[in-house]
């Protein structure tokens, strides 16, 4: 899970943008976001600009007891997220949550391109929590 992290905030995951770049063809569906109507699949818009997973990051924002003003770059959402916290096990703890957030819209957006079905913000959120308290 931290190696995706620090993956993602390199911009290296395999978005559908990343893979274009790097040549790798795919397959039906184009380069445009599984979710929404977006042209493209980038690291920024699935992690914060995507209509279907924002919710995701309110919810969660809500379940900790903030108000959520999402970053315009996915370092300065991850800087934001985790600095918020007094002590060093309550930023340990955001950290935590930050990582099961990512991991759950990582393997939601999985789910749904290589399994098929439905997005539905309440799982996703059950999953982060469910990553975060285990």
């Amino acid at each position: 899970m931290i190696v995706f992290s620090w993956q993602l905030l390199l911009d290296r995951i395999p978005s559908r943008s990343n893979l274009i770049r790097r040549v790798v063809p795919l397959p039906v569906g184009g380069v445009g976001c599984a979710f929404s109507d977006s042209p493209s699949e980038s690291a920024m818009h699935l992690f914060l600009s995507c209509p279907c997973f924002f919710p995701v990051w309110y919810q969660v924002s809500r379940w900790l007891g903030w108000e959520l003003v999402m970053p315009l770059r996915l370092p300065q959402q991850f800087q934001a997220f985790t600095g918020l916290g007094g002590g060093r096990i309550v930023r340990l703890g955001l950290l935590l949550v930050w990582h099961a957030v990512i991991s759950a819209i990582w393997a939601s957006r999985n789910d749904l391109i290589f399994v098929g079905g439905l997005l539905r913000e309440e799982p996703v959120v059950d999953r982060v929590k469910l990553l975060a308290w285990k």
